[in-house]
């Protein structure tokens, strides 16, 4: 078991951990001295962040953020089952829910297709699964964003997640395969300007303050895929398993993770807010919305069934009693 706080460990940071584990493991199997890449110092990554900061790219960074925010700012109204308590709290469950393999075979297939990385895919889907469910056409989804990737640093252990929060415009009439175009160039953007921290964006923006919500991003989803890569115990098949948070941040987060055919819904969530069997449903509202992206991604995004089948037979028994 690894435990760590987030302050100075981040979910790339244990990727590393257990893979020099796994070559410490493996050296000592075969009677060697295991073989590790050279590490890096988190200290010179801190004075570059510092000296950031007073340049001259911070400032650019900052006004694209801010140019983005400017007039009003949306507030996702994700349903929720329960009265919202006047002050926010941070009780949260988690359920994890499959996508079955034709499905993931199908989302990456398409991602290929489209010449789209599978974050931006699944990003896109779930922006509009959320139009979907809330009927808003403007909203904001956060996404972690690795430090370290950005500065190719990329055997660097420590806290260097940036939160993005991502603006979106669904148009219901847009296919989405329009839709996925916009948003992958819309993320090489935001990924070349992750630098600029989430709490400093927070501070520059006239935000009315609510304090039964969390500002700008009550829901944030991160895709955690090939986390495994680089793992050899020898000898030895290996599963990893993350723990649930019983406390939360954020209304929902949503993790998906996996390798290769294996994606699971890794669904956290205020359950002051939500209730837990129709968040279940919610995720199955979600896997339904891309099974039908895989069968017609040119189709608009309105068009998508997000009823699932477990509910369409239910409709069915009903219609045909009456």
């Amino acid at each position: 078991i690894i435990t760590g706080h987030h302050i100075i460990c981040d979910g790339w940071s244990l990727s590393l951990l257990i893979r020099d584990m796994s070559a410490f493991y493996s050296a000592s199997v075969k009677r060697q001295f295991p073989s590790l890449e050279q590490p890096i110092s988190f200290a010179n990554y801190a004075v570059d962040q510092e000296n950031y900061r007073h340049s001259d790219s911070q400032t650019e960074t900052e006004n694209y953020w801010l140019n983005q925010y400017q007039g009003d700012v949306p507030v996702v109204e994700f349903p929720n089952d329960f009265t919202r308590p006047a002050l926010r709290s941070f009780h949260a469950k988690r359920i994890d829910v499959p996508v079955p393999a034709d499905i993931v075979i199908g989302l990456r297939q398409l991602s290929r297709k489209t010449n789209t990385s599978f974050v931006t895919l699944m990003l896109a889907a779930f922006e509009s699964y959320l139009y979907r469910v809330t009927g808003q056409q403007d909203l904001v989804v956060g996404l972690p964003a690795a430090g370290q990737n950005v500065e190719g640093l990329y055997n660097l252990v420590g806290h260097c997640v940036n939160l993005l929060p991502l603006r979106c415009n669904v148009q219901p009439k847009e296919k989405f395969t329009d839709y996925l175009k916009t948003r992958r160039a819309y993320l090489f953007d935001a990924f070349d300007h992750q630098q600029f921290t989430f709490g400093s964006l927070i501070q520059k923006l006239n935000i009315h303050r609510d304090p039964s919500r969390i500002p700008l991003v009550p829901v944030v989803m991160n895709v955690d895929i090939g986390f495994t890569e680089g793992f050899n115990f020898e000898g030895c098949s290996f599963k990893v398993s993350t723990n649930p948070r019983y406390f939360e941040n954020f209304e929902i987060f949503l993790n998906a993770s996996g390798q290769g055919e294996v994606l699971v819904l890794e669904c956290t969530f205020n359950n002051d807010l939500f209730e837990e069997t129709m968040m279940r449903r919610r995720m199955e509202e979600f896997i339904s919305l891309m099974k039908g992206i895989v069968a017609n991604p040119e189709a608009a995004i309105a068009d998508y069934q997000i009823v699932t089948e477990d509910e369409l037979r239910f409709f069915t028994r009903i219609n045909a009693t009456q």
